[in-house]
């Protein structure tokens, strides 16, 4: 794939609930250009209108033949790294599963290639949340959903170039009146499934436009796996 200044490199994170995908949409310059949590629908509207974009999932979006693993979860089992355990049987479906199953189909409809060699000016890959921030931090991260794991994980994206507020403000905003009363200025900080979509979306950047800073792992025939290298 051979970037023009007017792709876009998407990042989409599995959350759960009623709304349960989260979208980010970064430009080339990594400026944040959408992020939002929502619905499968939503997700296919904003990527249908899409004339050149990288697509990075969150999302297991191939089953094995038979067995509880894919080999790229099995791979990514062996370094460590947090993954999903893919099922061949339909009963065991996790919901992300079902959901990325939905979504490689909603893609493939859209005409987006998987084959980041190709032609095609839209593409969609897989990666995984956790695992790409473990892999960039080099240890197991702070408890997503803690305060010290929504710091952790925006300081580690603001680090990397990403435009995006400096989390250490955070603590110049602190004072013992807001500690007392309760009030934490969180404004700028993200959320959650927010971050997992940001750091989705920045491995969509990396493949398109630094491509030696990416980690592959799994094969094409079966799954492969996208993951941001430390620097």
């Amino acid at each position: 794939m051979q970037p023009s200044p007017r792709c876009s490199y998407i990042g989409i994170a599995y959350c759960g609930g009623q709304k349960p995908l989260a979208i980010a949409c970064l430009d080339g310059r990594q400026k944040v250009q959408a992020l939002s949590i929502g619905r499968l629908k939503d997700i296919y509207a904003f990527c249908a209108g899409q004339a050149e974009a990288l697509v990075v999932c969150g999302l297991p979006l191939s089953r094995p033949t038979s067995g509880d693993q894919r080999p790229v979860e099995l791979e990514l089992n062996q370094r460590g790294l947090p993954t999903y355990h893919t099922s061949a049987e339909a009963q065991s479906y996790h919901p992300a599963s079902r959901l990325g199953a939905e979504l490689a189909e909603l893609f493939s409809t859209l005409g987006y290639s998987q084959n980041l060699e190709s032609d095609t000016s839209c593409l969609f890959m897989e990666s995984h949340p956790a695992a790409a921030f473990q892999h960039l931090l080099g240890l197991r991260p702070f408890d997503s959903h803690t305060l010290e794991g929504r710091l952790q994980r925006q300081l580690l994206l603001f680090e990397r170039e990403l435009p995006i507020p400096d989390p250490m403000d955070f603590f110049e905003e602190v004072t013992r009146h807001k500690l007392l009363h309760g009030i934490l200025p969180t404004r700028d900080l993200y959320a959650p499934p927010e971050l997992d979509a940001l750091v989705l979306a920045h491995t969509a950047w990396l493949a398109a436009n630094q491509p030696e800073d990416i980690l592959t792992l799994g094969d094409i025939s079966s799954a492969q796996i996208l993951l941001p290298q430390p620097f």
